[in-house]
């Protein structure tokens, strides 16, 4: 036998591995072509299955808008990165006027009232209320810096 015959391309190994599985007189386990030890055996021959997701190039595929479409959108996006620290900025300080009173009169009242406005429902709604403006303050932040450095970057590619 051949060490390819008609074991050729990416299918040798599985057609070898089935022929000395299913017809062990074909030969297919003999030492032609077998690299790794003195008889042919597909544990030692195969290290990756076809498929693996192994490639011999590094390569990377990105799309380029040209024209109008480019144009389109570099406003929509610079839009969309404005617009979401403008918001995350609007619903924080929305958040705080609307719950500054309220945080006020549960932890600063005198001790009298304190007693009766510090149940636990009040204090667990304070807390997530405190919770949800420290979230947003950092969305906030996050969104200001990541706007600032998209902006740097396409200055800089310029």
């Amino acid at each position: 036998m051949e060490a390819e015959g008609i074991y050729v391309g990416y299918k040798y190994y599985e057609t070898r591995y089935y022929d000395s599985i299913v017809n062990p007189d074909s030969g297919a386990d003999s030492s032609a072509g077998a690299t790794q030890s003195d008889a042919w055996n597909y544990d030692e021959e195969v290290l990756y299955d076809f498929g693996h997701g192994l490639s011999y190039l590094d390569y990377t595929q990105s799309m380029k808008l040209t024209g109008m479409a480019a144009a389109a959108v570099e406003i929509v996006s610079g839009i969309l990165r404005i617009a979401a620290t403008v918001l995350l900025t609007l619903c924080l300080v929305t958040l705080i006027t609307a719950r500054v009173e309220g945080l006020g009169f549960i932890y600063f009242s005198n001790a009298d009232v304190l007693q009766e406005v510090q149940t636990p429902a009040n204090m667990s709604s304070a807390a997530g209320t405190i919770a949800n403006m420290i979230c947003l303050g950092a969305a906030t932040v996050f969104s200001m810096i990541a706007a600032f450095f998209n902006l740097r970057k396409k200055e800089t590619q310029n």
